[in-house]
């Protein structure tokens, strides 16, 4: 029997994510029964800092990024594509996940110590803290 059944993956594309969706390869190597879910989140950006409505071009472009995240993780867990599910969501990223991971029944979430840029995470504070700080579910923090 596996240690987690269900693994999720908060997957940013950053080289920490791509870490840790290894992490997720590994435990379903090792037993054939484990599933992963693997989420994109993009922040809200309906609003911009000053409360206006964002135009149209920014939200496409947004939403292309995710799905260009998303297809990067699908190509790295391409040898497991029967037991991983990918989805991208919109919102306060560190709710968006511990709220997935609770709807989904996931016994772990997996996700980077870090996500795409240092800047990022000092300016809208450590995903990575919330999320290891807020979940119902053990989080595995990859370094």
């Amino acid at each position: 029997m596996a240690i987690f059944e269900k693994i999720l993956v908060a997957y940013d594309g950053s080289s920490y994510s791509e870490k840790a969706a290894k992490k997720a390869i590994e435990f379903m190597d090792q037993d054939e029964s484990v599933e992963t879910h693997v989420i994109t989140v993009t922040r809200d950006s309906s609003m911009d800092l000053y409360g206006d409505k964002l135009s149209e071009v920014v939200e496409e472009n947004l939403q292309k990024e995710a799905e260009r995240i998303i297809e990067k993780a699908k190509n790295q867990l391409a040898d497991y594509k029967e037991k991983t599910y990918f989805k991208t969501l919109k919102g306060h990223i560190p709710k968006e996940i511990i709220d997935y991971g609770t709807e989904h029944d996931v016994d772990v979430i997996i996700l980077g110590s870090h996500g795409v840029t240092a800047f990022k995470e000092m300016s809208l504070g450590s995903v990575s803290f919330q999320v290891t700080q807020l979940a119902a579910c053990p989080t595995l923090l990859i370094t």
